[in-house]
């Protein structure tokens, strides 16, 4: 290849390498595209769609994993790790303790204030007890207005 050639393929994308990585950073590259394809394809997929899936050359998954196997251990290994649901749980916890904190404060501001006075209710009627019954429009004849009756005619 000439040099003319190395500029030509590397302007056109070919022939460029992707940048370093450290082998942890490309291990977990590699683990995070092969969950997926582990969920919708199962066992059967190949080194190369996970190649395919994490941007890379199929040779580069075995410079940090010994076979396929060891690459779906360690995507399965990280779907089971609990410590992620962790993290989120104590990041949710921390949350509603600080709404919670934030509402007893609040609650103990309003109560320690004087409470402005509230306006008079007026007496209710009350029901009338010595009365004749008075149809309720539902068909039966009682003192009071019952909660199953349809609309009522009381006063």
């Amino acid at each position: 290849m000439t040099d003319g050639d190395h500029r030509a393929a590397s302007s056109s994308g070919r022939g460029r390498r992707a940048a370093a990585m450290p082998p942890d950073e490309r291990r977990a590259a590699i683990v995070a595209a092969t969950l997926p394809l582990l969920l919708e394809r199962g066992p059967s997929i190949t080194t190369r769609e996970i190649a395919t899936a994490a941007g890379i050359a199929e040779g580069t998954i075995f410079r940090v994993f010994p076979d396929k196997d060891a690459v779906m251990r360690a995507a399965v290994d990280q779907a089971f790790d609990p410590e992620p649901t962790e993290r989120e749980l104590a990041e949710a916890v921390a949350i509603v303790q600080r709404r919670v904190t934030h509402i007893w404060r609040l609650m103990t501001t309003l109560s320690e204030r004087p409470t402005p006075p509230r306006p008079a209710r007026p007496t209710p009627r009350p029901w009338p007890t010595s009365s004749p019954p008075i149809a309720t429009g539902c068909g039966c004849r009682r003192r009071s207005p019952p909660a199953s009756c349809g609309p009522s005619r009381w006063p």
